[in-house]
């Protein structure tokens, strides 16, 4: 972790690619360099300077020796607490950019990963005592945790926000946790309460989480909304994003089986997307119980025309 090194001239490095190392080569610059590299993938702060400092005096215009520079610092300056959230933010900045690039210039792409998810997680452990700010919301610890896949971590530090599960923001922070924790199938009620709160938001998230069949029912979705699912009377109509409110309500057309899990999701705002979710669960209840479904399916229709169509289309 860097702290109080310069942010301004930290940014001026240049790191770009490593050139690559030839592993069969014993001449002094690579074996200095093995050195250095040594002591920075073991953490060890005090042989990568003693390293760096003898590669330094010997090839003082080694390109290398910016990217050396960088993690080296890094290793020196632990961050033990934020004093306030700008310096976490200004903390992670640095870790985002300059940090993360050096250790893709010197390491390999699995060492560099694991060696900046350890970074991630100091400044987790740095940041824990900074309340939750609207204002500044990266400088929570979650962010870090998340970006260390410390899943139940992050977990844990979501539920010690209050009323976490009304605020858009920590609620897909519990989702991707959850995700990367438990799955897909455990973070269903998480993914359609967000849908609800906060269209853009999930939008933000899951089309970067990694589950084929999340991804397909997406796919599906955004290739069948316009065609045969639009309801232009409907809240979201004109905005993609917003339309992704309706994503539970389809999802539960196209996998009948979700009406478990999403029974489980806990009221929101009680907005028409909601709204027709909850009436598709009564009415999946209601037909294995062979009762009246008349009133259910004109409130549904009162909801989303095109709903209400694809709906009869199964039927």
């Amino acid at each position: 972790m860097v702290s109080q090194i310069g942010f301004d001239s930290l940014l001026s490095v240049d790191c770009a690619p490593m050139e690559q190392l030839d592993l069969f080569a014993h001449s002094r610059d690579v074996m200095l360099r093995r050195d250095v590299l040594a002591a920075i993938e073991a953490r060890r702060a005090l042989p990568g300077r003693v390293a760096l400092d003898k590669l330094t005096s010997a090839y003082p215009q080694d390109s290398l020796l910016p990217a050396f520079e960088v993690l080296v610092c890094a290793l020196e300056s632990p961050v033990v607490r934020f004093s306030d959230h700008e310096a976490a933010l200004t903390a992670g900045e640095i870790l985002e950019t300059v940090i993360q690039s050096a250790a893709n210039r010197l390491l390999s792409p699995t060492s560099a990963r694991h060696w900046i998810e350890q970074e991630w997680r100091a400044q987790a452990q740095a940041a824990e005592d900074l309340a939750y700010s609207p204002i500044s919301p990266q400088a929570h610890a979650v962010p870090c945790l998340l970006r260390a896949g410390a899943w139940r971590a992050a977990e844990c530090a979501v539920g010690r926000i209050a009323s976490w599960r009304r605020i858009p923001l920590p609620l897909a922070w519990m989702t991707q946790a959850r995700m990367g924790s438990d799955g897909l199938a455990a973070s269903w009620p998480l993914l359609a309460e967000l849908a609800w709160l906060d269209p853009p938001g999930f939008d933000g998230l899951v089309r970067g989480l990694e589950d084929a069949s999340l991804q397909r029912l997406l796919r599906d979705f955004d290739a069948n909304y316009d065609a045969n699912f639009e309801d232009e009377s409907a809240s979201g109509a004109d905005d993609p994003a917003q339309e992704l409110a309706w994503f539970p309500a389809w999802c539960l057309l196209a996998e009948p089986g979700l009406a478990h899990p999403f029974r489980q999701t806990e009221p929101g705002t009680d907005g028409d997307p909601e709204r027709a979710a909850r009436l598709l669960l009564e009415l999946l209840l209601l037909e294995k119980q062979g009762s009246p479904l008349l009133l259910q399916r004109k409130q549904l229709r009162g909801l989303h025309a095109g709903l209400f169509a694809r709906y009869m289309q199964t039927r």
